[in-house]
C-alpha cells in the first residue's frame, strides 16, 4: 500500500472515529435531556399531589364567621413555602402598602435565601417555621423527624436573623392525610401536643386564597376567594403561597390588600399568643 493510500485510509478511520464520538455525545445529550424531563415530570407530579391534598382540605374548611362581626377586625396575611423570587416581590408590595405579614418559610442555605430571611425580619414581618424541607414523606415519618426538621430550620433562621421563631405551620396543614399516611394514626395529635409543650404555637387558616388548589390559579380566582372568605369575620388568617410557581399570587396581592382594607380590616402579624385557627386533627 502506497503512502497516499495509507493517508486516505487514516483519514477515513479518523472520520469514522469522529463520527462515532459525535454520535456518542448526541446520545449522551439525549439521555440527559430525557432524564431532566423525567425529573421535571416527577417534580410536577409531586407538586400536583400536594395541591390536590390542599384542595381536599379547602372542601373541609367549614369554620363559619360570627353572625355579628365586631371591631377591630384583624387580617393576617400568611405566605407558605418561601423564600423564592416571589418573596422579594411580595415584600416590595407589602412595603408599598405599609402592610405587615407572616412568612412560614422552608430551609435554604443559599445567600439569596439568607438575605430574604433577614429582610423579612428587618422590615417588621413575622417569620415562622414550615419545616426545613417540604418533602412530606420525610417530615411525617415520625414525631422526631418532624421536630428535627423544625429545629434545623429554627437554627438556620436564628443564625441569620437573630430571631428564634416560636410559631409554625404544618406542611399541608395540621389535618393533612400525609401525616397518617407516612407516620401513622395519631401522629398529628402527638405533634400538636409536643409543639405546645415546647412553648410554640401552630397556625392553620380560616380563609383560603385557593392559590394552591392547582399548580397555577387564575389571579381573579385568588382575589375573589380571599375577599369572599374574609367577609363577616373578626379574624381572618389568610393562606397564601410564595413558592416559585405562585406568580399569580403576587399579581393578586395588591387587590387583596385593598379589598381587605375596604372590609375594615387592620393588618397584623401572627404571634405565639395570637388566637389560632386550628383544624380538627386526623
Amino acid at each position: 500500500m502506497g503512502k497516499y493510500q495509507k493517508l486516505i485510509v487514516a483519514v477515513v478511520v479518523v472520520g469514522i472515529l469522529i463520527g462515532a464520538v459525535t454520535h456518542m455525545l448526541k446520545l449522551q445529550s439525549t439521555v440527559m435531556a430525557l432524564k431532566a424531563e423525567n425529573e421535571q415530570l416527577v417534580d410536577e407530579n409531586a407538586v400536583l399531589s400536594i395541591d390536590l391534598e390542599l384542595a381536599r382540605q379547602e372542601a373541609q374548611l367549614g369554620t363559619k364567621p360570627p353572625a355579628t362581626p365586631q371591631q377591630p377586625k384583624f387580617a393576617y396575611l400568611t405566605f407558605d413555602d418561601g423564600p423564592s423570587a416571589n418573596t422579594e416581590k411580595i415584600l416590595d408590595i407589602l412595603k408599598q402598602h405599609d402592610v405587615k405579614a407572616t412568612f412560614f418559610v422552608i430551609g435554604s442555605e443559599t445567600e439569596y435565601s439568607k438575605h430574604t430571611y433577614q429582610r423579612i425580619v428587618e422590615e417588621g414581618h413575622a417569620i415562622g417555621l414550615h419545616g426545613y424541607d417540604h418533602v412530606y414523606a420525610n417530615i411525617y415519618q415520625s414525631e422526631d423527624a418532624f421536630m428535627d426538621s423544625m429545629y434545623k430550620l429554627r437554627d438556620l433562621v436564628e443564625a441569620n436573623t437573630g430571631v428564634k421563631p416560636d410559631i409554625m405551620r404544618f406542611p399541608g396543614g395540621s389535618n393533612t392525610t400525609f401525616s397518617t399516611k407516612y407516620g401513622g394514626q395519631g401522629l398529628a395529635a402527638k405533634l400538636a401536643a409536643r409543639i405546645h409543650d415546647e412553648g410554640m404555637q401552630y397556625f392553620d387558616w380560616n380563609v383560603s386564597s385557593q392559590d394552591a388548589t392547582r399548580p397555577l390559579v387564575d389571579t381573579q380566582v385568588i382575589i375573589d376567594s380571599t375577599l369572599r372568605g374574609a367577609q363577616g369575620r373578626n379574624q381572618a388568617i389568610v393562606l397564601l403561597h410564595d413558592a416559585p410557581a405562585k406568580k399569580t399570587t403576587v399579581e393578586a396581592l395588591p387587590a387583596i390588600i385593598e379589598g381587605l382594607k375596604s372590609q375594615g380590616y387592620t393588618f397584623e402579624v401572627l404571634k405565639r399568643d395570637t388566637p389560632p385557627a386550628h383544624f380538627r386533627l386526623p
